[in-house]
């Protein structure tokens, strides 16, 4: 376990994760998109960016209204969403 010992005292149980949250705290985004130049405090949200805004790659379809998305998790709250519009 290691204990961010800064401003706000949270505990991270790896050290990249320890890594990006100091990035926030001082305002770092050192991983910049390669497309886009948006920047980010960690190389996963970099990536996540990458497949949902620069691929084609979305083969998860909303059988509601057909759109497409590139991780199921997105596709998830868009289902609830719709559903709670229709009450």
């Amino acid at each position: 376990m290691r204990i961010h010992t800064g401003e706000c005292g949270k505990k991270f149980t790896g050290s990249t994760a320890l890594q990006s949250h100091l990035y926030r705290h001082r305002g770092e985004r050192p991983f910049v998109c390669a497309h886009c130049d948006k920047t980010f405090y960690s190389q996963t949200n970099l990536k996540r960016h990458q497949v949902d805004s620069h691929s084609d790659d979305k083969p998860f379809c909303c059988p509601v209204c057909g759109s497409r998305f590139s991780q199921h998790s997105y596709l998830v709250p868009k289902k609830k969403k719709k559903a709670k519009s229709k009450h």
